[in-house]
C-alpha cells in the first residue's frame, strides 16, 4: 500500500516525500527494502534524519526536487551512504547542500539561463559518474554560473564516483572499485561570474572567472581547458589528468599565480595553441613550461609579445615563433 507522510508517501518499502509542505524532523528511517528515502519533487524540509541499514542507497533525489537538508546521517545502507541524483538542466537559482552526505551525480548537469546560479555549500563532496560533467551553457547570453566557495577546513570536492578518499566508501563497494584518471569528464565554466575556491575540479573559460586554492585531479582529458578570456588561476594544483595539465587557446590571456602540476599523463606543461598575435601580450606561466602546439606569428604595428624572465617555451621540430616578415605591420618580441 501507500501511506501519506506530510505530503509524501511510503511505497515499495521506501519512504517517499514530495511537495513544499512536507517536514520530517528527528526521524529514523531504517531497514527498508530499497532506498531509505525518495524525494520525488518539491522542497521538503528534512531535519535531523538518520537513514540506516536499508537495502538500497540512503537517499534518491529527483532532479527537480529542492529539499532542505539539516543534519542528515546515513550509516550501513547496502547501496551506499549517499544522496543520488540524475542529470538535468538547472534554469533557476539552486543551492546544493546535502547535510553532510556525499552527492553522487548520475548524469550530466547543465546550468542554463541568464543570471542562473548553482551555489554549492562549503564542505560538499560531489562525486560524478563516468563520462559525466557539470557545465554552464557554452554560448550566447543565457549562460548560467557556478559558485563553489569552500574554506580551508571545509573544501568543496569534485571527484570520481569511485573515490573513497573523499566522503568515504559512499558507494559501499569496498575495494571493488578505485578512482583513476579520466573517470569523469569535468567541470566546465563559461560564465564570467563563476567562482570556485578551496575545491577540486576541472575545465573553464572566460573573463572574470576565478579559480583559487583548488586541486584539480583525475580529469578525463586536460586538467584545465582555457578557450578564451582572462580567467584568474591562483594557487592551483593539477594532478593525474588524462592528458596534459593545461590547454590554452592562443587568444586566451589567463593570469597564473602559483600554478603547480604533477603526474599528468600527457605531460606537466601548458599546451599553447599557435596562430597570430595582433595585440600586446604577456606570457608568464610561472614555473610551468609552455609547449607551443604550432607556429606563432606576431603581426601588427607596435604589437609586442613580452615573455617573463625564467619562462621555458618549447617548440615542436621545424616550427617557429616569428614576427611578420615584411611591411610596416611587423610585431616585436
Amino acid at each position: 500500500g501507500r501511506a501519506c507522510v506530510g505530503g509524501g508517501y511510503t511505497a515499495a518499502n521506501t519512504i517517499g516525500v514530495g511537495g513544499n509542505a512536507t517536514l520530517l524532523e528527528n526521524v529514523l528511517i531504517s531497514d527498508s527494502g530499497s532506498e531509505g528515502l525518495e524525494i520525488a519533487n518539491g522542497s521538503p524540509i528534512l531535519r535531523n534524519l538518520r537513514v540506516v541499514d536499508n537495502l538500497g542507497i540512503a537517499v534518491y533525489q529527483a532532479f527537480s526536487a529542492t529539499p532542505e537538508y539539516d543534519g542528515l546521517i546515513a550509516r550501513g545502507n547496502l547501496g551506499g551512504d549517499h544522496v543520488a541524483m540524475p542529470g538535468g538542466t538547472i534554469s533557476s537559482d539552486r543551492t546544493w547542500d546535502f547535510g553532510g552526505l556525499p552527492l553522487h551525480v548520475l548524469g550530466e548537469i547543465y546550468v542554463n539561463g541568464a543570471d542562473t546560479v548553482l551555489s554549492i555549500a562549503a564542505g560538499s563532496v560531489i562525486k560524478i559518474a563516468p563520462n559525466m560533467r557539470i557545465t554552464t551553457t557554452a554560448t550566447g547570453s543565457d549562460r548560467g554560473s557556478v559558485t563553489a566557495i569552500g574554506t580551508p577546513t571545509q573544501p568543496i570536492i569534485f571527484t570520481s564516483i569511485y573515490d573513497d578518499s573523499a566522503g568515504g566508501d559512499s558507494g559501499a563497494d569496498g575495494s571493488q572499485s578505485s578512482p583513476k584518471s579520466g573517470d569523469w569528464n569535468g567541470l566546465y565554466l563559461y560564465n564570467n561570474d563563476s567562482h570556485v575556491a578551496h575545491g577540486t575540479t576541472a575545465g573553464q573559460d572566460g573573463d572574470g572567472i576565478t579559480i583559487e586554492k583548488t586541486t584539480i585531479s583525475d580529469s578525463q582529458s586536460e586538467g584545465i581547458e582555457i578557450d578564451g578570456g582572462r580567467p584568474i588561476l591562483n594557487d592551483i594544483s593539477i594532478v593525474r589528468s588524462g592528458l596534459h595539465a593545461v590547454d590554452q587557446a592562443i587568444w586566451a590571456t589567463p593570469i597564473y599565480e602559483n600554478l603547480s602540476v604533477r603526474d599528468n599523463r600527457g605531460g606537466d606543461h601548458i599546451l599553447l595553441g599557435g596562430g597570430t598575435i595582433s595585440e600586446d601580450r604577456v606570457w608568464d606561466f610561472g614555473d610551468v613550461p609552455a609547449h607551443l602546439a604550432s607556429e606563432l606569428y606576431l603581426n601588427g604595428r607596435d604589437t609586442v609579445l613580452t615573455i617573463a624572465p625564467g619562462s621555458v617555451i618549447k617548440l615542436p621540430r621545424n616550427f617557429r615563433l616569428t614576427t611578420t616578415g615584411a611591411g610596416s605591420d611587423r610585431g616585436s618580441l
